[in-house]
């Protein structure tokens, strides 16, 4: 079990890389868990036009997407892609959205939604981004986004399926609950792993 008493050890341990069409096995993870997270939506085109599909994504300037891992394992990914609507055509701020967050099913309910969620801020921060917007279909998520400073907009539909959208500042500092959780994910993830390779 590792147990890290500095928020600074810890951050290092789980990374954010920014995905190219070129990393062939890391875009065909997000293609497989985007197929089978939200194949639905559009008819589950298949994991071989998902590919497609990720690498023409990946490919486009205005979308930056991340593979997140632990000890060189995939955990997770998400994008950042420029937004622009109606809702917030007042607003001075920059904004982005917050596409394709998402946590592998076995390193769920360990943390790691916050602490990527911390890395997202910080990545949108790095992009001169002052909000985030997203989308959730999943209204069971939809807490955990409001724990974490997302303040709803309100209620639509995103291909005929029920959708909230939230906005995010991402100008304020990380929560103690947000950096607690970081540390409490850090050793549930560093035991699920040393399980793994026993």
């Amino acid at each position: 079990m590792f147990l890290y008493t500095s928020i600074g050890k810890f951050q290092g341990l789980i990374r954010v890389s920014r995905l190219s069409a070129s990393d062939t096995a890391w875009v065909d993870q997000a293609a497989e868990w985007t197929e089978n997270k939200w194949g639905y939506i559009r008819g589950y085109p298949g994991i071989e036009k998902r590919k497609g599909i990720m690498r023409d994504l990946i490919s486009d300037p205005i979308n930056q997407f991340f593979m997140v891992t632990y000890a060189n394992q995939p955990i997770g990914m998400f994008a950042l892609s420029d937004y622009s609507s109606d809702l917030f055509q007042d607003a001075a701020a920059t904004i982005k959205e917050l596409k394709y967050f998402y946590v592998a099913i076995s390193f769920r309910s360990m943390g790691i939604g916050s602490s990527m969620l911390a890395k997202i801020k910080e990545k949108a921060k790095e992009i001169g981004a002052d909000m985030l917007v997203l989308d959730t279909l999943n209204p069971n998520l939809n807490q955990f986004y409001k724990k974490h400073g997302a303040k709803e907009v309100v209620d639509s539909q995103f291909f005929g399926q029920p959708t909230t959208l939230f906005r995010m500042d991402i100008n304020t500092d990380i929560s103690d609950d947000e950096m607690a959780n970081s540390v409490f994910a850090q050793s549930k993830v560093a035991r699920k792993l040393s399980a793994c390779r026993k």
